[in-house]
């Protein structure tokens, strides 16, 4: 009899758990079950706007699915994992207790998005909310394209730049980019500062840095172009690193900041006087 009751409700169990996979949808977030025993739920981030950011309290992890568009701006107590093609948008003060993870990533962007603005100081905007994360912070083997980076962000663990590849034109037709606060993105106030290491590796594109604070090592080696420090044209800001400097950022190359293209006055037209 005892053992009639266990099949009973393990049975109940699991018809529970197939009845979750079909039907819990809310939003713009899809609740993907595992539907095994013994595993625990991802919610799906996929929508395509700030204006539909998941958002709120969420327990577990976060997925971005395969080539899917995800705007973040939430307090997560797991991990975050971002599929292949996906393009993800982290938006000022998301906390995120895990990992941050891109592999095979089409786009990331921590802050970028409203950061850019109060750098500049355009509109009078106040520096954008820092985005924690708790652990690493890795974005390998990824096909980015446009302007990949993180802006006014504080990492517990390391940040590991590995294996990306230019995945088509950038902003404005030029090259991918991956940068850790660069000029435009950032000013003291909305620095990026890095618990551990920071390990750029063997990537395509190129990587750029500045107003970052790391707390141990910054180890570059193997890229095709070795990573630079972006000046603005005022010659501010710098890379602050408690442990050593290796390989290809032993002497960080600095690089400053073209200023934007002056924009042409209209052309002239003449004013024929009536007859």
């Amino acid at each position: 009899m005892h053992d009639k009751l266990q099949h009973i409700a393990a049975r109940t169990r699991r018809l529970l758990r197939r009845i979750a996979c079909i039907s819990a949808t809310c939003g713009s977030a899809v609740l993907l079950s595992a539907c095994v025993a013994g595993t625990s739920a991802d919610l799906a981030c996929k929508n395509d706007s700030a204006d539909n950011a998941l958002s709120g309290d969420i327990k577990g992890n976060v997925v971005v699915p395969r080539n899917a568009t995800c705007y973040l701006k939430a307090n997560i107590t797991g991990d975050v994992n971002a599929q292949d093609g996906a393009r993800i948008y982290v938006l000022d003060g998301t906390h995120i207790s895990g990992s941050f993870r891109a592999v095979g990533a089409a786009l990331v962007r921590f802050n970028l998005d409203g950061a850019s603005a109060a750098a500049s100081g355009r509109l009078g905007r106040a520096a954008p909310a820092k985005i924690f994360v708790g652990s690493n912070l890795v974005v390998k083997e990824s096909r980015l394209i446009g302007e990949s980076g993180i802006a006014a962000t504080e990492i517990g663990g390391n940040l590991v730049i590995l294996r990306n590849a230019d995945g088509g034109t950038g902003v404005g037709g030029g090259h991918a980019t991956f940068s850790v606060c660069t000029p435009g993105m950032c000013r003291p106030g909305t620095s990026v500062t890095v618990g551990k290491s920071v390990k750029i590796r063997q990537n395509q594109i190129t990587v750029a840095l500045n107003y970052t604070s790391i707390g141990a090592d910054l180890k570059c080696a193997s890229n095709d172009h070795a990573p630079v420090l972006m000046k603005a044209q005022t010659g501010t800001g710098r890379v602050a690193v408690k442990g050593r400097k290796s390989g290809q950022c032993e002497h960080l190359r600095e690089v400053v900041m073209a200023p934007p293209p002056a924009i042409a006055a209209p052309a002239s037209v003449a004013v024929v006087p009536k007859a």
